[in-house]
């Protein structure tokens, strides 16, 4: 029998998936992941940067509004400042109305002063010109503006006319033939109160006075480090400044700086400086000074004259070259002979030039003196026996005409001579204090004051036998006694050093002691050699002056030892016992007693 099978069910199978498509469908999933946020981070950036131009645009905005604002508050103020200058225009138009009216009031009075004008104001030739500075009024604002812009201009012009017409009967009368345009102007003045004589000019920068008038005029003069210059001169340092000086022209008065320096022809000259400051106006064709100030204008006459030509002496010109003034040189070319002579043929002139010296242009008037000089003594005849030149008929007529011609020229030579030598003199003089003065300075010294004294070895007789090199440039300290003159001292010196006290101050030095070790500056003598046998001066026996080969005399005595017969004596020179100053006083002492009992 067959086995039977036990029935199977039948049931439906579901695929699962794999691990590796889990991973796969992970890694899917993973990646969408990272693309959905790398693509939100490039959103986030995007939007970032947009907001930071955004901000930008927000911080222009509130700068140009900020601009605007400054713009808007700008031209408000441009506006107050066009109404403030349209005012200020307009009464600036209504002062120069008024000015005009008062100049041609002072231009009437000016004329009316000189007497080529009418004294009624009615009269006046240019009372048209006047009154056709005033102008009506304007209806409107902008007609207004108008009429005062036109008003200034023809005012001006309508001025000036009238200036040409007051003046116009005096420019129709002749000039005399005499022309005035060399001619100065002055006017009278009162400086510090009192009175005196000044010249405007025009070309002058400032005011000057002459030194000689400021100290008339009492006035104070400060150092100033100004220099005034000429046309073609060098700067010259001024004397002084006068500040704030009272000056009066006229009924104007004021105040003016005044510039001290030395002046020829003219006391007072009044500059720019004065006329821009009083507001001055010259009118020479007027002959008048017009003082246009606020406070106190007036018309001050004016005196015009031609400087002459001022001649000096001799005496002032070397004064004034001494003094170091400018000085010029002229040369004067006289011509001579009216212009419309017949040239001279050239064959006749070549034949006057090669013989001029034989045709003269003018035939002598007498003869002349024999003045041949000789070549070996370079003098003429007459003047080896007369000892000056002849005299001759130019000589006779301006020359000495005294008692004594003879000795008058000598005299006059002599002079001639010593005044050469005595400038030469200066000059070496002058040339050997600067040169001695450049490494000097000023010293004053008092009395008892220490000071070493500059030797010059080869001029003392202490010295004069002992090498340079071992003697001391300077010798001291010794106390001043006293000043002699203005640059000599006289000086304690010991009885040893025989030579003249007095010494210029160049020769001394101060003397500083040495606080730590006084005896270093002290001169002492070099340790002797120590031997058995030491030699001191016992007494001095005798003394004698011996005659060197020079010729100089030289003193010496007979000295003995102590400790050593008296056989070993033997004459020392005095130099050499300039320590044993008691023996040898002693000596002198026992020989005078000796001669005079």
């Amino acid at each position: 029998m067959g086995r039977s099978r036990a029935p199977v069910a039948e049931t439906s199978t579901v695929a699962q998936p794999s691990t590796a498509q889990l991973a796969a469908l992970a890694d899917n999933e993973g990646q969408g992941e990272s693309d959905r946020h790398k693509s939100n981070r490039e959103r986030l950036v995007d939007l970032e940067a947009q907001l930071t131009r955004l901000d930008e645009k927000v911080t222009k905005v509130s700068a140009h509004e900020q601009r605007i604002a400054m713009l808007e508050a700008t031209l408000t103020q441009l506006v107050e400042s066009v109404t403030e200058l349209q005012d200020n225009t307009k009464e600036a138009v209504h002062h120069l109305k008024e000015q005009t009216v008062e100049l041609f009031a002072r231009v009437g009075l000016l004329t009316r002063a000189i007497g080529n004008a009418p004294t009624a104001p009615q009269a006046c030739p240019q009372r048209k010109s006047l009154n056709a500075v005033q102008t009506k009024e304007p209806e409107s604002d902008e007609e207004e503006e108008a009429a005062e812009t036109g008003s200034i201009r023809m005012g001006a012009l309508r001025l000036l006319n009238a200036l040409k017409g007051q003046v116009g009967e005096k420019e129709k009368t002749p000039l005399p033939k005499e022309s005035k345009h060399s001619e100065l102007m002055y006017v009278d003045i009162k400086l510090n109160g009192k009175t005196t004589r000044a010249m405007v000019d025009t070309g002058a920068t400032h005011n000057f006075i002459a030194t000689g008038e400021a100290e008339r005029l009492g006035l104070t003069l400060s150092k100033d480090r100004s220099r005034m210059k000429a046309v073609n001169s060098k700067a010259q340092p001024i004397a002084g400044l006068a500040k704030e000086v009272p000056v009066s022209i006229g009924s104007w008065t004021g105040k003016a700086n005044f510039m001290s320096v030395p002046l020829d022809d003219f006391q007072v000259i009044l500059g720019m400086e004065f006329l821009q400051t009083a507001r001055g106006v010259p009118m020479p064709f007027l002959d008048a000074l017009c003082m246009m100030g606020d406070e106190s204008p007036c018309v001050v006459p004016v005196v015009q004259k031609t400087t002459d030509a001022r001649q000096i002496s001799a005496l002032q010109l070397k004064k004034g070259v001494k003094r170091g003034e400018l000085t010029y040189v002229a040369a004067l070319k006289l011509e001579t002979g009216s212009g419309d002579e017949t040239p001279t043929p050239p064959v006749v002139a070549k034949l006057l030039k090669e013989f001029k010296d034989v045709m003269p242009p003018e035939l002598p008037k007498s003869l002349p003196p024999r003045r041949a000089r000789s070549s070996a003594t370079n003098k003429s005849p007459f003047e080896i026996i007369t000892g000056q030149q002849p005299s001759t008929p130019h000589t006779l007529v301006i020359g000495y005409t005294g008692s004594s011609p003879s000795a008058y020229h000598l005299a006059k030579e002599w002079h001639r001579n010593a005044e050469i030598a005595r400038a030469y003199l200066e000059k070496a003089a002058r040339t050997m204090k600067k040169w001695a003065d450049k490494d000097r300075r000023p010293r004053d010294y008092s009395k008892g004051d220490l000071v070493l004294v500059k030797l010059q070895p080869a001029s003392l007789r202490v010295f004069r036998k002992v090498h340079k090199g071992l003697v001391r440039k300077y010798e001291g300290p010794f106390p001043i006694v006293g000043k002699v003159g203005k640059v000599s001292y006289r000086v304690q010196l010991p009885a040893w050093l025989k030579i003249h006290p007095v010494f210029h101050t160049s020769c001394l030095k101060p003397y500083h002691a040495d606080r730590e070790d006084p005896s270093r500056n002290s001169s002492t003598r070099p340790t002797p050699t120590i031997s058995s046998v030491e030699r001191r001066v016992d007494k001095i026996l005798a003394d004698r002056v011996r005659k060197l080969p020079s010729g100089a005399a030289e003193r010496e005595f007979l000295v003995q030892w102590k400790n050593l017969p008296k056989a070993e004596a033997n004459w020392e020179r005095e130099e050499a016992l300039r320590h044993e100053e008691d023996k040898i006083r002693e000596y002198q002492q026992k020989t005078s007693a000796d001669t005079s009992g």
